[in-house]
């Protein structure tokens, strides 16, 4: 029993090493997955919010809010990386709230936007986008910024469920890209078209509602253009106070 309890004391003060965790500042280059436990206002700072660095990052704002103003570019940034997750916070301000280019397996979920100068979600030339339950409130009006929700430029496989925005010029607009769906989204107060889909191909838009500010002002409430538009399903939507239902 001597013997036993004597090991027991001398494990007990064995040195443990713990990491340290990684300090998060505005215009941190992310290389790990964090969480933040802390607001990040980087609105006297003319900073970014947030840089990815690396592949399979999750930055998760843990309730939290990152804010900007339209000086700086974006809250959160990424150029080239894959198997990128970004939730459950807000982001307030910046020129764009999230800009990824050249990306893929990317995840966007239980977020909140907020007054971004200019698109609260930005994705150019990526695969494999899933955008869910997202709050957008922007100030078209106010701004004079032709404001978007989400914009996708040259995409491939996105869909984005339960994405809710109001008073922007575009609630999505999607660009030269394929296989994206929209569906289970609301897009409110639009000030020209609700879901804009130029040179799509394998699109599915399904039980959605679009309601403009009235038909002098919101153009189409769903919007397909270009001689390269191709395969594109509009299902069960409500489609209200705009000029045209489906143009």
């Amino acid at each position: 029993m001597k013997f036993i309890l004597v090991c027991l004391i001398v494990f007990c003060f064995v040195p443990v090493t713990v990491a340290q965790a990684t300090e998060i500042t505005c215009g941190t280059l992310v290389n790990e997955d964090i969480m933040l436990d802390t607001n990040l206002d980087c609105r006297e700072l003319n900073s970014n919010g947030l840089l990815i660095g690396e592949n399979d990052i999750t930055i998760d704002l843990n309730g939290y809010t990152i804010a900007g103003d339209a000086s700086a570019q974006a809250g959160i940034w990424d150029d080239g990386h894959s198997g990128i997750t970004i939730k459950n916070g807000s982001i307030y301000g910046f020129s764009v709230g999230l800009l990824l280019r050249n990306s893929e397996d990317i995840a966007i979920e239980h977020l909140t936007m907020a007054h971004q100068a200019w698109e609260s979600i930005y994705i150019e030339h990526s695969d494999d986008v899933r955008i869910e339950d997202i709050q957008v409130s922007l100030v078209y009006e106010a701004s004079g910024n032709e404001t978007s929700g989400v914009v996708l430029f040259g995409v491939e496989d996105a869909k984005l469920q339960d994405v809710n925005a109001e008073g922007s010029f575009y609630g999505v607009l999607s660009l030269e890209s394929k296989e994206v769906k929209v569906i289970d989204s609301s897009f409110a107060d639009i000030w020209s078209v609700g879901i804009r889909l130029v040179k799509n191909r394998d699109a599915l838009l399904e039980n959605n509602r679009v309601v403009g500010v009235g038909p002098a002002d919101c153009y189409s409430a769903i919007d397909v253009v270009g001689e390269a538009s191709h395969h594109v399903q509009i299902k069960s939507n409500t489609l209200a106070e705009c000029g045209f239902g489906i143009f």
